[in-house]
């Protein structure tokens, strides 16, 4: 089914009507142009355009029908067909006889089938046709600029693939906003097809409402969409504007008040009740979309608050802590807004790059994709367009990329898709990807069942004991995804109150490409000889002083025996074969007694603490490797009673 089949179907059912009506004598061609002309004063396109075309087969020659169909054809996708009419209705009226208007269809077409040139020629014309004082004059110098842009950036057009997701995806109805996971395991997206919740139609544009989808990656392909939830879809409209990295925490909007943000959580299989953003982001006037840092901890929206530089601004708020509501925004300044329209921001995980969709830039034709980085200083870059073919003369909006930076997804209406919007993956080309981060992943399983378990993920930063991240790991399939920036030290903690915490430490050089970690975490119920390896527990080579990147490990061992006041531990301390054994016994006990000296400095009973050095007599990994060593240098605590 190509694009434009519903809105040819439709065309089909309107022709087979004027067949029939064509039986009714007393209905001439006069008739008929004043009831094709009533639906096109309505803005009922499909309906004058199907006796306009019935009309053309006795009136081939006719100018102004030409013009008409030309008119109704540039509302639709098929802007082919609107220059070919509009360009035989100028050879048979020639130029003297085409409205003013008729100038400005006609540029608009040829600047969306790229025929640029010609467009400046019509805008030109039109322009000459206004006064002074005609609002649209700016508008259509605007219009201008934009061609001349576009002439410049089609000459940097760059050699990309472009991929349609296909008919598992796509419907030949409009689907659009595609969110996705940090991994790409996960895609949501809004879609007006005719399974919608209400089954009721908009009569803004009789198009159905909007509901949103679900699809899952299986074998390197996506899942059949499915609506993802009665909690989320209303009978009104709901899009899909933003998605966490674990896919846990979608962001929708809703046409309540003039426009309205809301957020949903996963919980088990089950998606949340959505909840507004609070008054602090969703203020009185329009908010229409949304995205939130991989870590959690920033969004960044879209508002036509006052205050601004104009039309819709970006705007940034920091997530308060200890809360799930947002702090004062922060206007993201004018070197990413300008007086016209930004909208659709896309945050990377890196939490640096800044995709989003502007008018006022550098752009070929209404809103085109930009990109700009935060710098050491916290000020963004001058924006850069992504170029042909990314962008074109038409809006382009809602764009995302994958963590690993290789697929960007958006929706586009191009020639040969599946029905008005498609959802499309872009293969980004290399100066466009962000800077790579780390994706840590895998699953949450109980020790003695093998059964998933959810849990907190608790990420810091060893250097600074800064938390980084707090995320769940899903409580039906114990997965868990968190998102790292290179160069640092990360301990983390996963804590189920029911279970003994377990402790990770991953530390990310500084690197140059994408990566993927997989952990899966086997947590201990709390019982007699549990034993949990501390591994964000540091010492310097051969000495027993406790290291500052130990801090956030030290506080939450004494957390646990605080909570846990029936509990007596053994703090043991081992160490790898290099040196002789005394020395390395010496050095267990010291540093196994360090750590219960810090236990004890800050409140816990002596009574309830041992201290007790292994030396290199309790290897769990060879000797022989600098990871094994690494492996049995080690601080380990076990349950006494």
């Amino acid at each position: 089914m190509t694009r434009f089949s519903y809105f040819i179907y439709s065309l089909c059912i309107i022709l087979f009507s004027v067949e029939v009506y064509s039986q009714i004598p007393e209905k001439t061609p006069a008739k008929y142009m004043k009831e094709a002309d009533e639906f096109m004063r309505v803005e009922d396109w499909e309906s004058a355009l199907a006796i306009y075309i019935k009309l053309l087969t006795q009136l081939p020659e006719d100018g102004l029908l030409n013009y008409k169909i030309g008119v109704c054809y540039s509302k639709s996708f098929q802007k082919d067909e609107a220059k070919f009419y509009f360009e035989k209705s100028l050879e048979i009226l020639g130029e003297k006889n085409i409205e003013p208007e008729g100038f400005n269809y006609m540029a608009r077409i040829y600047h969306l089938t790229y025929n640029f040139d010609k467009a400046i020629e019509f805008y030109t014309k039109y322009l000459s046709t206004l006064t002074e004082k005609d609002s649209k004059k700016e508008i259509v110098k605007k219009e201008l600029q934009y061609c001349v842009n576009a002439k410049e950036l089609m000459l940097k057009k760059q050699n990309v693939k472009i991929e349609n997701l296909g008919p598992v995806i796509n419907s030949n109805f409009p689907d659009y906003a595609p969110v996705i996971s940090a991994d790409e395991a996960v895609l949501i997206f809004t879609s007006r097809r005719d399974d919608t919740k209400g089954e009721g139609r908009d009569p803004e544009d009789n198009l159905f409402f909007e509901d949103i989808y679900i699809s899952n990656k299986y074998n390197e392909s996506w899942t059949p969409p499915v609506k993802i939830s009665d909690n989320i879809n209303t009978d009104s409209h709901d899009a899909s504007v933003g998605l966490s990295a674990d896919g846990q925490t979608l962001f929708i909007y809703r046409d309540i008040n003039k426009g309205d943000l809301f957020s949903t959580r996963l919980i088990g299989s089950e998606w949340m009740e959505p909840a507004p953003l609070g008054k602090t982001i969703n203020t009185k006037y329009w908010e229409p979309s949304i995205t939130i840092s991989g870590d959690g901890n920033i969004i960044y929206f879209a508002s036509d608050m006052p205050g601004g530089f104009g039309g819709k601004d970006l705007y940034m708020s920091r997530q308060l802590p200890g809360t799930f509501g947002y702090g004062k925004p922060l206007n993201l300044g004018k070197t990413i807004n300008t007086p016209e329209d930004e909208d659709g921001p896309f945050i990377h995980p890196d939490g640096k790059t800044l995709y989003f969709s502007s008018k006022g830039h550098y752009s070929m034709g209404g809103y085109d994709i930009f990109k700009t980085e935060l710098d050491s200083n916290r000020n963004w870059s001058e924006p850069e367009n992504l170029n042909p073919p990314i962008n074109t003369p038409e809006d382009d909006i809602y764009f995302v990329l994958s963590a690993d930076g290789k697929h960007g997804y958006y929706a586009s209406a191009k020639p040969g898709g599946f029905g008005d919007k498609d959802i499309y993956c872009i293969q980004m080309p290399e100066k466009e990807k962000p800077k790579p981060v780390i994706v840590l992943k895998g699953f949450l399983t109980d020790k003695e069942n093998g059964k998933p378990v959810g849990a907190k993920i608790i990420v810091r930063d060893n250097e600074s004991s800064e938390i980084i991240s707090i995320t769940d790991a899903n409580s039906v399939t114990g997965q868990y995804l968190v998102v790292l920036t290179p160069g640092r030290n990360y301990g983390i903690t996963v804590d189920n109150p029911s279970y003994l915490f377990h402790s990770e430490n991953v530390d990310i050089p500084n690197l140059d490409s994408f990566d993927v970690l997989y952990k899966n975490i086997k947590l201990q119920k709390v019982s007699v000889g549990t034993q949990i390896v501390l591994r964000n527990i540091f010492f310097d080579t051969g000495k027993s002083e406790l290291r500052k990147q130990s801090k956030s490990e030290l506080e939450r061992v004494f957390n646990f025996l605080k909570q846990k006041a029936e509990i007596n531990v053994e703090i043991a301390g081992h160490t790898d074969n290099v040196g002789t054994d005394e020395n390395n016994q010496i050095l267990s006990e010291n540093r196994a007694q360090a750590v219960v000296d810090y236990l004890i400095k800050a409140g816990i009973s002596p009574t309830r603490l041992q201290a007790r050095g292994y030396g290199e007599s309790q290897p769990i990994e060879s000797n022989e490797t600098n990871e094994g060593r690494q492996q049995n240098r080690r601080t380990v605590m076990e349950i006494l009673k």
